[in-house]
């Protein structure tokens, strides 16, 4: 789980584009204690984790973490939002499905009715 972490913590300072030495600089770290860690030759401390999460507040800490929705919180925003949308429209397809089966059956009811009536 660590090495996952690391790569994500990587390819984050990959994709602002930065240095080690200004990432590990932005992170409040040693860039030292960063490189080994990023070389394998330091294992991945909380502290690092921390720093990151607290350093970029776009990056999701549910995806860094536990691999939850995008690694950009807006983008994981957005997706649920799609997501809800879509759900609404399903559920409104659905309603008015009900309706009109509703309205079938009263419409039977009431033909049933009148035929028992006679």
């Amino acid at each position: 789980m660590k090495e996952i972490i690391l790569e994500k913590i990587r390819r984050i300072q990959q994709n602002e584009k930065m240095s080690v030495t200004a990432f590990a600089k932005k992170i409040g770290m040693d860039q030292v204690t960063v490189n080994n860690q990023f070389l394998g030759k330091r294992s991945l401390s909380l502290d690092t984790v921390i720093n990151v999460v607290n350093a970029f507040p776009g990056v999701s800490a549910e995806w860094l973490l536990r691999d939850i929705g995008e690694m950009d919180e807006q983008s994981s925003i957005i997706k649920e939002n799609e997501r809800l949308k879509s759900m609404t429209g399903t559920i409104s397809i659905l309603t008015d499905t009900i309706q009109e089966k509703e309205r079938t059956i009263a419409a039977l009811q009431a033909r049933i009715a009148e035929l028992e009536k006679k």
